[in-house]
């Protein structure tokens, strides 16, 4: 340890005296060109990187004067390190990143190896990989997760020993764009080299502290069992008295059991005499019998008598219910029940007119096909598996709010077959109050974009260092300024597209689209949020996945929405994990119309607090305030639209959390058929 040390200091120092003695004789040697100066000074930082490096055994400290040492040899915007995660090699992990342009350590990244080529290439070959400014996606990805939002040239360069991948070096230029040369990749594999032994000597420490922590708790357990078998021993001899004890008690008992012996034999004689005394009683029980079945005889006749009393009542019964059709017929709700068939069996007036059918029309008709909305259609799908649903929605002329759900069915019936009932409340009158709030929403969203448009203004104005230069500190502040700016532009978009028009959301514009390519472009949206709360994201994408057919900007907010709902529920250092893959287990979607193909399925989980049942009841409610709920991070306007445009595809989005393990958003969505149309 001490020459790892010692080495890199004597090497500064002589090559200190030679730039000295260079300086001394600088009028001497004038012809040395600029590069050969440039030389010089690489080799300086090489040796002040060597002996940063070098300079601690804790691995984070190594990694850390790693990568800034690196970035200053070679003059590079970005530099990371990356090492496979333990048990998959397939999963790499950015343990150490240096970029001054990005805010929080970010270290906890992680991303699959095969979405990256370049770096799978160089580990793969064991030498350095050099790719000039490219604007393909997964480095998009990559320079994303060095916190840039551009990309440029990259140089990747593997960590081995003895032929074994440790891990690689990522160096970019994402903001200079400036290529790297073939000597500063040569000079790259060479502080790998010395990075692999700094990297093995901090591994090499951590074992021996952990050797010694093993070793200290292996003493404190003998010296628990020695003190367990000390107190074994002494229950031991407790209970070898206590024995002893016991088998004087049992040589008492056998005393006391030739006792009773002789007093069983002298019982045995006055059994005798008491079977005869059995007998008697004998006679006495078969008179009582013939007394008993006289009795039963009369219970039958009372009987009897009860069974026409039950036929009454159940006249009476039969009556009560005539006279709740006649209150049914006189609601002025409508009410539509159905047969066990799905058909409409009784119709009350009020439904008729609501409906503007005649009861003729009515009677007979599938429950399905009373209104052609998808959402209607949907709602009968979601009850007949056993789920009360309500909706809002205009049929004809009203704007009407439905209840379908089932109705309870007897042992008789089973719930193989479901018959249905369908309450409908005619609320025209509070829809258009309801549009003109909404309205009043819009209004004022509008009003609020010119103040935080002048924040947002000022404050990229003091960004940009015009009007003084700013410490690290006050550009903190104000980044996170601009983002909360932003964030209340973007909420005030979302209140004007709530109030202006909530029908149009129910018209995708479908195509077909890549739900990973948007997942992706979601987390480069949220990257900041990301950063600011210094959250960890886990991505696990299945490859293959089929394409759908869906609105892409329908799916972006969606996903947008959720992630942002995700970081701002998650604790400060936390993590959010996002999930794709394909699923052939149509229980998944049982309220969806399946085309045979399956489901892509999607979901976001947040290292928050949890729910609790009171807040997973009122997620998706609009009406609540915008003061979100423990454990919740968006306002109800923000997630009642995520249900809305998961819906409006055909899909299905419901919500799970565990108290104190956090919550996991999912939706699913079905595949999209070979003409290019998904279900739904």
């Amino acid at each position: 340890m001490a020459n790892l040390v010692a080495y890199p200091l004597v090497a500064i120092a002589v090559y200190r005296e030679i730039v000295a003695g260079l300086h001394v004789h600088s009028r001497e040697l004038q012809d040395i060109s600029q590069a050969s100066l440039d030389q010089i000074k690489s080799l300086l930082y090489l040796f002040e990187a060597s002996q940063q490096t070098a300079s601690s055994l804790e691995l984070s400290i190594v990694l850390d004067n790693a990568v800034r040492g690196i970035a200053r040899v070679l003059e590079a915007d970005q530099c990371a390190i990356a090492f496979p995660e333990e048990g998959n090699p397939g999963q790499m992990r950015l343990v150490a990143i240096h970029n001054p342009s990005r805010q929080g350590r970010g270290e906890a990244v992680t991303f699959p190896l095969e979405y990256q080529l370049t770096v799978q290439q160089a580990i793969r070959r064991k030498k350095g990989v050099v790719v000039e400014d490219s604007d393909n996606v997964q480095l998009k990805v990559l320079f994303a997760l060095l916190g840039s939002a551009e990309t440029g040239p990259l140089l990747v360069q593997p960590l081995l020993e003895n032929g074994a991948n440790l891990g690689a070096i990522i160096v970019g230029n994402a903001r200079s764009r400036r290529p790297f040369s073939a000597n500063e990749a040569k000079l790259c594999q060479s502080l790998a080299e010395q990075l692999v032994g700094a990297i093995q000597n901090a591994r090499r420490y951590q074992r021996a502290q952990q050797q010694i922590q093993d070793m200290g708790r292996a003493q404190a357990e003998e010296h628990k069992g020695l003190q367990q078998a000390r107190a074994q021993i002494q229950d031991l001899t407790e209970r070898l008295a206590q024995a002893r004890s016991e088998i004087d008690a049992i040589q008492q008992r056998e005393e006391s059991a030739r006792e009773a012996r002789n007093a069983l034999e002298i019982k045995l004689v006055s059994s005798r005499a008491e079977n005869e005394a059995l007998s008697q009683r004998l006679a006495v029980l078969e008179t009582d019998l013939a007394q008993t079945h006289a009795n039963a005889e009369a219970q039958i006749r009372w009987h009897e008598q009860e069974l026409i009393r039950q036929e009454a009542e159940w006249e009476e019964m039969v009556q009560a219910a005539e006279s709740i059709r006649s209150v049914m017929q006189g609601l002025t709700a409508g009410i539509l029940i159905t047969d066990f068939d799905g058909a409409v069996q009784e119709s009350n007036v009020a439904a008729e007119i609501l409906l503007d059918r005649g009861g003729e029309e009515l009677h007979g008709l599938a429950l399905a096909a009373v209104c052609d909305d998808e959402r209607w259609q949907q709602a009968v799908i979601t009850a007949c598996g056993g789920e009360a649903v309500r909706l809002t929605m205009r049929m004809g002329m009203n704007t009407l709010m439905c209840d379908v759900a089932p109705l309870p069915t007897s042992e008789e019936e089973g719930e193989a077959r479901q018959r249905l009932v369908a309450i409908l409340q005619d609320v025209s009158v509070e829809a258009e109050e309801q549009r003109v709030q909404l309205e009043a929403v819009s209004s004022l969203a509008e009003e609020l974009r010119t103040p935080v448009t002048t924040i947002s203004s000022y404050t990229d104005l003091l960004l940009s260092e015009t009007m003084g230069i700013l410490g690290e500190a006050q550009r903190k502040f104000l980044l996170q300024i601009r983002a909360g700016a932003e964030r209340i532009v973007q909420m005030a978009g979302l209140m004007t597209s709530e109030g202006l028009a909530e029908e149009k959301w129910t018209r995708p514009q479908r195509q077909v689209v890549d739900v990973n390519q948007l997942v992706e472009s979601a987390i480069a949206g949220t990257h900041s949020q990301l950063e600011d709360r210094d959250l960890r994201l886990t991505l696990e994408m299945q490859s293959d996945l089929p394409h759908i057919a869906a609105d892409p900007d329908y799916l972006r907010r969606v996903l947008s929405n959720l992630l942002s709902n995700a970081c701002l529920a998650s604790q400060v250092g936390g993590h959010v994990d996002i999930r794709t893959a394909r699923s052939e287990d149509s229980s998944l979607g049982q309220s969806l119309e399946v085309n045979g193909d399956g489901f892509i399925i999607v979901s976001i989980t947040d290292s928050g607090g949890g729910l609790s049942e009171d807040a997973l009841d009122r997620v998706f409610d609009r009406a609540r305030p915008s003061g979100a709920p423990a454990g919740l991070g968006e306002s109800g306007a923000g997630l009642a639209l995520v249900k809305t445009l998961v819906e409006a595809h055909g899909g299905r989005l419901w919500v799970e959390s565990r108290r104190g393990r956090g919550t996991t958003f999912s939706f699913v969505l079905p595949v999209a058929n070979s003409d290019g149309a998904g279900a739904g």
